[in-house]
């Protein structure tokens, strides 16, 4: 009995690890200077209904959250976060959107490695500091699939389109 109550306290106590990605990708209520709303650079990830990786920007989110408004009683904060985090599925159109399928090799080798091994194997260093480069040698699928396990555990990932590649930057939060 005393063994339960210990768990649960230690439990209750547990911080919540969640990221907020509303906090840190939304651009709602955001203007510049000359009052136009910033545009996020960063690429996100969501899910479609036909179970594929979509990149998509936060605006996607949020005209999809207007159109389902009517059917959903939660919070657009929520829903942001649930659909950045996998949880909910959104309308998105493959046609126009980069969409892909999770490549099975490298899922399992983010489930099965620790990150840094991850990183060492599908990652090099890159002359941005902060920033660590997704190697390029792999296929298109193969380097989003990367993108989508480190954006999964708090990496930004931004693509340069000067040279043609994807980077990745440990976010830092509380």
């Amino acid at each position: 009995m005393i063994n339960l109550f210990c768990f649960l306290l230690l439990l209750s106590c547990a911080k919540d690890n969640t990221f907020d990605f509303y906090s840190y990708y939304s651009t709602q209520n955001t203007t510049t200077k000359t009052g136009f709303v910033k545009k996020n650079n960063h690429i996100l990830f969501a899910q479609n209904y036909d179970k594929k990786i979509c990149l998509i920007d936060d605006f996607d989110i949020f005209q999809n959250y207007k159109k389902r408004k009517t059917n959903i009683n939660i919070k657009y904060d929520s829903y942001f976060n649930d659909v950045l985090s996998g949880n909910t599925l959104i309308d998105i159109d493959t046609n126009y959107y980069i969409c892909f399928e999770l490549d099975e090799n490298i899922n399992k080798n983010f489930n099965g490695l620790s990150i840094n091994n991850f990183l060492s194997k599908y990652t090099k260093k890159s002359g941005a500091e902060k920033y660590i480069l997704i190697n390029n040698s792999f296929t298109d699928d193969e380097i989003l699939s990367v993108a989508y396990c480190l954006f999964k555990v708090g990496y930004e990932i931004i693509f340069d389109d000067y040279i043609g590649c994807y980077y990745a930057k440990k976010i830092k939060y509380l």
